[in-house]
């Protein structure tokens, strides 16, 4: 991580304010001349500048100010073009705010910063982009290989050198490793009560996603709002018996030159908590009031197709229907995907026109 400090020191440079805010790091270096470049700036940057436009005091504390209120990592100004040093106003309010400054001789070009900074950040990011790839082939490897949810915890816990917890809508712990220290039972109790919170919230009218006022329309795709008679007793039968998961469905796709990249096992207990969600939304049909493309093939053989035909008749915003007659269920992957995107773009443009 580049720090303010860090930067400082490989140049030979000496801070002369925000001695205690120079740990923070250097997102970016950005040269600016503007008296207020802040409108430009999302914060973590160093700004280097000569000062060109500071020639009053008030400017110069107003400048030092805005720059610490956006979250600036501090401040280079360049001596010897419109100042012999850094003005002692900017000093003075940088120094009272906790910005770090330090000052640029005439003789050390801006580009020879820019350039040692943008080498240690892009080398910080390439080491995070490798580190970020040998853990996605890890979790892939065992994800591939069967080797189970506590498998796939116990690797994220490694990798991020922290505890890790899954647990199911009703706060049970699934999988849970720990890296050197356990959380508190404190701890632990405050995170399965928010999950429970959560998971109790999402049934409250006020939590419908459809209902969203920033949702222009829904494009519904072979999508299931009713389960089969007898699902929901038949999951939890195969739960309390101990059954953690079954053969996946995946590749309901008439095209035989297309593969669906689907999971050879499917996991019995999360189909609970996606059925009693499932089991609230037939009532909730009616609240939907935005503009919807239903798509459905009629021989889809996970999802009856009855489903679409239930969604068409409940809502109660304008509802537009394409019918994939050459498709099964994964109709985007299937003969009539380039039909059915056509259909969707053009249903996007004009509920968003």
């Amino acid at each position: 991580m580049l720090t303010v400090r860090d930067l400082a020191d490989e140049l030979g440079l000496e801070l002369l304010s925000g001695e205690d805010a120079a740990e923070a790091p250097v997102r970016w270096v950005h040269i600016s001349e503007l008296p207020d470049p802040t409108p430009w700036l999302s914060g973590g940057e160093m700004i280097l500048t000569t000062g060109l436009q500071l020639t009053t005091a008030k400017r110069q504390r107003d400048f030092a100010r805005l720059l610490c209120d956006h979250h600036l990592a501090g401040v280079g100004f360049g001596v010897g073009f419109a100042h012999d040093k850094v003005p002692d106003a900017l000093l003075e309010e940088a120094r009272a705010v906790g910005l770090p400054v330090f000052e640029i001789p005439y003789e050390l070009p801006f580009i020879a910063i820019t350039e040692k900074a943008f080498g240690r950040l892009v080398n910080e990011q390439y080491e995070v982009l490798q580190r970020g790839i040998a853990i996605h082939k890890r979790l892939e490897r065992l994800v591939i290989e069967e080797r189970g949810l506590d498998e796939l915890v116990g690797a994220v816990s490694a990798a991020i050198g922290g505890v890790v917890m899954v647990l199911d809508a009703r706060g049970e712990t699934l999988a849970a490793k720990t890296f050197r220290r356990k959380l508190s039972d404190t701890a632990v109790d405050a995170v399965r009560a928010r999950v429970r919170e959560r998971g109790g919230a999402r049934r409250q009218a006020g939590d419908f996603a459809p209902e969203h006022p920033e949702i222009a329309g829904l494009v519904l795709i072979n999508a299931i709002v009713s389960e089969p008679p007898g699902m929901r007793e038949l999951v939890q039968a195969m739960v309390d018996a101990g059954t953690e998961t079954f053969d996946g469905i995946g590749s309901d796709i008439a095209d035989p030159d297309q593969t669906e990249l689907a999971y050879p096992q499917t996991p019995v207990a999360p189909l609970l908590s996606l059925l009693d969600a499932g089991a609230e939304l037939p009532g909730r049909l009616e609240r939907i009031t935005c503009p919807c493309l239903v798509v459905n093939s009629p021989q889809d053989h996970v999802v009856p197709p009855e489903n679409s035909q239930l969604i068409a008749e409940s809502v109660k915003g304008p509802v537009e229907r394409f019918t994939a007659e050459r498709s099964y269920h994964v109709a985007t992957q299937d003969y009539d995907r380039a039909a059915i995107e056509a259909a969707t773009v053009a249903f996007a443009q004009r509920v968003t026109a």
